[in-house]
């Protein structure tokens, strides 16, 4: 089962990553399905692209077509993403807030996916009635994964994700007031978290 939920969560998350592009306003230049060239010099996958310019005519069509380039894509994702959030124990809990949380991940760090994670929480235990505060450091640690146990005790995911989606907005906007020539990507940063909601 849970297997066969990353792969329905990555085959969700990807359409929204695009193919190959490098646009000179994103900050994460090169990417490939998402993955920056800037943040992850070190992917496997850069390699068998540079070959790919140096000998495909079709380039970048000619990427979609590398099977093996898209494994390591799919390997990407699960290992430096979903792993890290824990999504398997989370979507054995709630596949919606699994999906939000991994893709939350990708298009705004792992820091922030978990940080949002750790507020919520925080903000669920009814001044610390349900369970206590725990830190909130980005960091899933045990705390935080025993602390999501209580949560999930009392179940209300619905009102988790609420707030969960609030707090990315407003991520969002801190980087619009720092960076106002990324608005380019504010419609379709809106559209990524109206269509999480959606399981």
């Amino acid at each position: 089962m849970d297997r066969d939920y990353f792969s329905t969560a990555f085959a969700k998350v990807i359409k929204w990553e695009g193919a190959y592009s490098n646009n000179p306003i994103d900050p994460g230049g090169e990417t490939f399905m998402g993955v920056s060239r800037v943040k992850h010099p070190d992917w496997y996958g850069w390699s068998r692209i540079d070959k790919h310019k140096n000998r495909a005519s079709s380039f970048p069509a000619s990427l979609e077509e590398d099977y093996y380039l898209l494994k390591l894509v799919e390997d990407f994702y699960k290992h430096l993403f979903w792993n890290k959030v824990y999504g398997n124990m989370i979507a054995k809990v709630n596949k919606n807030l699994a999906f939000n949380i991994f893709e939350c991940a990708i298009n705004q760090g792992m820091y922030y996916a978990i940080l949002h994670f750790q507020k919520v929480l925080n903000i669920m235990n009814e001044n610390q009635r349900r369970y206590p505060d725990i830190i909130e450091d980005g960091v899933f640690g045990s705390k935080t994964k025993a602390t999501f146990e209580h949560c999930a005790e009392f179940g209300d995911f619905r009102t988790f994700l609420i707030w969960y989606n609030v707090l990315q907005g407003n991520r969002y906007i801190q980087i619009l007031k720092t960076h106002p020539e990324q608005e380019i990507f504010a419609r379709g940063w809106a559209r990524r978290i109206e269509l999480t909601r959606k399981d």
